[in-house]
């Protein structure tokens, strides 16, 4: 989310009326406006909407809502926690949080636009993004997610706030809230229809990559498939083991490589769990093993995989040589279906 955010301040206009930029050109007279097209809103509002939309889908489904995992898990791991602990340790609490938070992220959006709900339901956005950030470690983002929901407010929000705490007085000496005119333009017609259109094509790639997982056959919470950028927040807890078998051709030797060689222990805590990293990682021993005098070497993989706490099952063929199976953003034929 922080990346999109970051693309999109590239393109729309935040810095309008309170930047170093409007500072400088209120100095030099330059009469640009400072009001933002209503447009430029929608898409805020629609960026941060898909975020909770897609987020509240992905839960409407029997781990989430019927056996509440993977809170039921998360959630007393935390008993350590003063006063609170002994609630989150208790079965009920799980299931309790698992609806609420679906029932959150499914309604938050609507009632958010609506202005008689809007007080509460950004009430509810404070308490459940406090929350999420007390109990996981998932960084900046309740707190930004928290601050991007006010784009649901009423655009001059931000004026009528500073005008409570700091009213001003106009020229001719009588209470206001502004020293200058709200001066309004208009967008040339052509500009207006190709930001019209570059805003659609954004929110439409918005709303195609959650759903891309649907492209695939299979279970994306298993194979990972389509499983990034459709906002599956908390949502499942993989853990993976995998060993690799290098196998020399030339000579049938093989032996097994240690991927602590390569990576860090923060990249061999996620590898084992992500299909793709799985892959890449095998690609990497195998040109590894060629800088270390063993060209063209075939590398396997012994990889388990447990979903939200089920048994461990083996899901990447043992038999495929993934060294040389090629990289593509389609279908792996060399992962396994679910038990």
């Amino acid at each position: 989310f922080v990346t999109l955010l970051a693309a999109l301040a590239v393109v729309v206009p935040f810095g309008t009326t309170w930047s170093l930029d409007a500072r400088r050109r209120a100095r030099r007279g330059d009469d640009r406006g400072d009001v933002l097209a209503v447009g430029w809103v929608w898409l805020v509002r629609a960026q941060v909407g898909v975020v909770y939309v897609f987020a509240g889908l992905a839960k409407l489904q029997a781990d989430w809502l019927i056996r509440a995992e993977p809170l039921r898990f998360w959630l007393p791991a935390r008993r350590d926690l003063p006063v609170v602990g002994s609630l989150l340790a208790a079965p009920e609490t799980a299931h309790i949080a698992a609806v609420a938070g679906a029932a959150f992220d499914c309604l938050v959006v609507p009632a958010l636009l609506w202005r008689r709900t809007r007080p509460w339901a950004y009430a509810a956005v404070l308490g459940f993004h406090l929350v999420t950030w007390s109990l996981f470690p998932i960084g900046v983002f309740p707190w930004l997610m928290a601050a991007c929901a006010t784009a649901f407010f009423e655009p001059d929000w931000p004026r009528r706030l500073v005008a409570r705490w700091r009213p001003t007085t106009t020229a001719d000496g009588a209470a206001g809230t502004s020293t200058a005119a709200i001066v309004r333009r208009t967008a040339p017609p052509r500009l207006a229809a190709l930001a019209l259109t570059a805003g659609v094509a954004w929110m439409a790639v918005q709303v195609a990559l959650p759903l891309r997982h649907l492209a695939y056959a299979g279970d994306h919470r298993w194979s990972g498939e389509g499983y990034r950028f459709g906002w599956n927040v908390l949502l499942t807890e993989r853990v993976g083991s995998v060993a690799f078998e290098v196998r020399d051709p030339a000579t049938g030797r093989t032996w097994t490589a240690d991927p602590a060689e390569l990576y860090t222990p923060a990249q061999l805590r996620v590898m084992p769990a992500e299909a793709d990293l799985v892959h890449q990682a095998a690609q990497a021993i195998a040109a590894h093993e060629a800088a270390e005098g063993h060209p063209d070497v075939e590398v396997r993989v012994d990889a388990w995989l447990s979903v939200n706490g089920r048994p461990p099952a083996r899901w990447i063929d043992p038999t495929v040589d993934l060294a040389a199976a090629p990289r593509t953003p389609w279908h792996r034929p060399w992962l396994l279906p679910p038990p």
